[in-house]
């Protein structure tokens, strides 16, 4: 029995695939590529379904990368990809705004958002595995859910006061379903997706340069917002050690901060430059025993109220 019908010049290769050999503005259904997997950057991703988008980033204690892959509802792909790493800046910051001057996290007035919102209320959980800093599920949902509180009343040590009232968000509670990551020759990928948003930890590379963690996030690819529909995040304990007092440690990664910076990615908040807006919560860099990504940025604020203030009354920070 025959395969499907492959188009005219799209003679693929075996095995994964690079952006060279299905290049933006190629047809991914015509190629019968839906489900292969692109590698770019370090990072492998699995092409979605036509009228879908996902996001994988790894994030390290030096910065993060990103690889990007969209199809629109006519099977023609596009890529997005971003590396950050010890402070320099390999991305289009079209979508970043200006600078305010100033080293303090109230005044640096910078956000990227990633066009993507929860325009439903997120549903999450917890997987039932083991949790960073070798808490117990109960403290480690009582850090999530704080986090995510944090989010939404824009938790801040500036004195601004607003809250993210269109960001609507509902816990499911513990779950057998693991984050969806897999592990293919040493590197960490996003899975197929399972539907349900999940946190967890565990491990995210075999060998190599592992990741302190990692977010997958999947988007609708239509719409002047597109939805977010997913987003699984997973903390690298086989790798890395983790706090919950960074001001107390030695050589460990706070929680709070790592899972402040992944929650924002997956409200819809992209990365800042690290070398020039270090102290938000969106550059990439997290540092052993540093809190400070913990409390969001007036440039963080910002970019949460665009994306969740629509419409409303929300009391814009200047």
């Amino acid at each position: 029995m025959s395969g499907p019908a492959v188009a005219a010049g799209c003679q693929l290769p075996a095995g994964d695939l690079t952006i060279g050999d299905l290049p933006e503005g190629a047809s991914a259904v015509d190629c019968d590529a839906i489900g292969r997997d692109v590698r770019a950057g370090g990072l492998e991703l699995e092409i979605p379904e036509p009228g879908m988008r996902v996001m994988l980033e790894h994030v390290y204690p030096s910065g993060a990368v990103i690889l990007e892959i969209a199809v629109d509802e006519e099977g023609i792909v596009s890529y997005e990809t971003e590396s950050m790493l010890d402070g320099a800046v390999e991305e289009d910051e079209a979508s970043v705004s200006a600078s305010a001057s100033g080293p303090s996290e109230c005044r640096q007035d910078n956000w990227n958002i990633r066009n993507e919102r929860h325009n439903n209320r997120w549903t999450w959980y917890i997987g039932d595995g083991s949790y960073p800093a070798a808490l117990g599920y109960s403290a480690f949902r009582q850090i999530a859910q704080q986090t995510i509180g944090r989010i939404k009343s824009a938790h801040n040590d500036c004195g601004f006061s607003d809250k993210i009232s269109q960001l609507q968000t509902t816990f499911g509670g513990k779950t057998s379903y693991e984050s969806d990551f897999k592990i293919e020759n040493g590197v960490s990928k996003c899975a197929s997706r399972d539907g349900r948003s999940t946190l967890d930890a565990g491990n995210l590379d075999k060998s190599g340069n592992p990741p302190l963690a990692a977010e997958c996030t999947w988007t609708t690819n239509s719409g002047s917002r597109r939805d977010i529909v997913e987003s699984d995040v997973r903390f690298n304990i086989r790798d890395f050690d983790f706090t919950t007092t960074p001001w107390n440690c030695s050589g460990k990664w706070d929680v709070r901060s790592v899972l402040m910076h992944e929650f924002g990615h997956s409200v819809g908040l992209g990365h800042v430059s690290e070398s020039r807006y270090p102290r938000m919560t969106m550059s990439p860099g997290i540092a052993k025993c540093s809190g400070s990504a913990r409390t969001l940025g007036k440039g963080d604020i910002h970019g949460l109220q665009l994306l969740y203030c629509l419409n409303q009354n929300c009391h814009r920070i200047s």
